[in-house]
């Protein structure tokens, strides 16, 4: 008897790290379907395993299924209700749909279970990141630091929660530290850049974004932003260059035609400079500031029609703090329909 108790305890382990092994295996040659049929067969053979379920489910998170991860996620959790990682799971399945409380609820119950666990903190972090409560999700990150003082994503993301509370000095340090953990970072990079241009520093802002590139040579965002500091430095080619490409990246960023029309005024490219801003403008049509450009550059060129109903437009879609602008396009609407 006692020999039958070992060898069925021996098969439970054997099961629990080929399940696992199974689950690694496959994410990485990202052969997802395989996975779920393999963990399908386990489960068929006990229907009570609750890391079989919680690997499928997190199969299924990573195909995009939410719901049947969390479906999965649950089920782990009606088998064994202490699994915190169930929890934790389901928790990050809930944040991806958008179901915030829910997500803080199942956090709260992993971080009951077990309070030394990094990832549930670092991710209700996130979720209070995104609901706004930004001093909560610094004070879990702080805490996921505690158990991890290594966790590179955890001092990134209270780097950008700094960023968004204005207190620069301590985002650089959290985005420096997230760097020496881990120097392909290039998320970090982008925010510390982000950090110094806010700062007046351009120069090492420039540094950090073309790092970021040499990593991420596709990286749009970083495109972007250092073509945003070449053009604070007043280093207009470097700055259409880099808008450029960006937009051969992301076709789609209106911010990218806008800033680029703005350095075409100030090389005196006009036509180009309204080109671009009809660009931003048939991607987001109540971008008012490029109503209000556009405005501006037609009428100095002697496109007055459509100066007229640029002027329009920016009144139409300006925010109240725009006041004094929205004054003078008023002004501009009447002189120029004489």
């Amino acid at each position: 008897m006692k020999r039958l108790i070992k060898i069925s305890i021996i098969f439970i382990i054997l099961v629990f790290f080929l399940t696992l092994y199974l689950y690694v295996a496959y994410y990485h040659k990202r052969d997802l379907n395989r996975a779920i049929s393999d963990y399908n067969r386990t489960l068929e053979i006990n229907s009570r395993d609750a890391s079989a379920y919680v690997s499928r489910g997190n199969v299924y998170y990573h195909k995009g299924d939410l719901d049947r991860a969390i479906s999965d996620y649950t089920r782990a959790l009606e088998i064994n209700p202490r699994l915190a990682e169930a929890y934790t799971s389901r928790g990050i399945a809930y944040a991806k749909k958008g179901d915030l409380d829910r997500a803080i609820s199942d956090f709260n119950r992993a971080l009951e279970i077990n309070p030394g666990l990094a990832k549930a903190y670092y991710n209700r972090g996130l979720v209070y990141y995104h609901k706004g409560d930004l001093d909560r999700a610094i004070s879990d990150f702080t805490k996921a630091l505690e158990i991890n003082p290594r966790y590179a994503k955890a001092y990134y993301n209270r780097g950008l929660v700094y960023y968004h509370k204005g207190d620069l000095d301590r985002a650089i340090s959290d985005y420096t530290k997230a760097l020496e953990i881990n120097p392909k970072h290039a998320e970090a990079y982008l925010g510390r850049g982000a950090a110094y241009i806010n700062k007046g520093d351009l120069d090492r802002a420039i540094s950090d974004y073309t790092r970021a590139l040499e990593i991420n040579p596709r990286y749009a965002e970083a495109y972007y932003n250092r073509g945003a500091a070449y053009a604070n430095k007043g280093d207009l080619d470097r700055a259409i260059s880099d808008y450029t490409r960006a937009l051969e990246i992301n076709p789609r960023d209106a911010d990218a035609y806008y800033d680029r029309g703005l350095a075409y005024i100030k090389k005196g490219n006009l036509n180009r400079a309204i080109s671009d801003f009809n660009r931003a403008l048939e991607i987001n049509p109540k971008l008012a500031e490029a109503y209000f450009n556009k405005a501006v550059v037609c009428e100095k060129v002697g496109r007055i029609k459509e100066a007229i109903e640029a002027y329009k437009d920016f009144i139409k879609y300006a925010p109240p703090q725009y006041y004094s602008y929205i004054e003078y396009a008023k002004q501009r609407i009447e002189a120029l329909s004489k």
